[in-house]
């Protein structure tokens, strides 16, 4: 037979502290599972800020395509004035070339 002996507190002093050691395989376990939280975070981080920068891209895009429907727009209707200015011009010096032509023919 052998005997176990067990330090029993002297009467007045505190009680025994939880034993120095730590389960390795629970503390494995905890790391791992706190490990696979924070990837899963920043996978969701990762993903929320690639879709705010593809809706960003596409609201600059349909901006830009504005931008350039407008400006096209804008030159249209500017070449369209020049077209009926110059027509204008054209054919007031055709009268006037004319009414001079008439004229030397008297």
């Amino acid at each position: 037979h052998s005997a176990s002996i067990t330090a029993v507190p002297a009467a007045g002093a505190p009680a025994p502290t939880a034993p120095p050691y730590v389960d390795m395989a629970m503390l494995k376990d905890l790391l791992a599972e706190q490990a696979r939280s924070l990837k899963d975070g920043l996978a969701e981080q990762a993903r929320s800020l690639k879709d705010a920068l593809a809706e960003q891209a596409r609201l600059q895009n349909a901006a830009l395509a504005e931008q350039a429907r407008l400006q096209n727009d804008t030159l249209a209707r500017s070449l369209a004035e020049q077209a009926r200015s110059l027509k204008d011009a054209l054919a007031e010096q055709a009268r006037l070339q004319n009414a001079a032509l008439a004229e030397q023919a008297r």
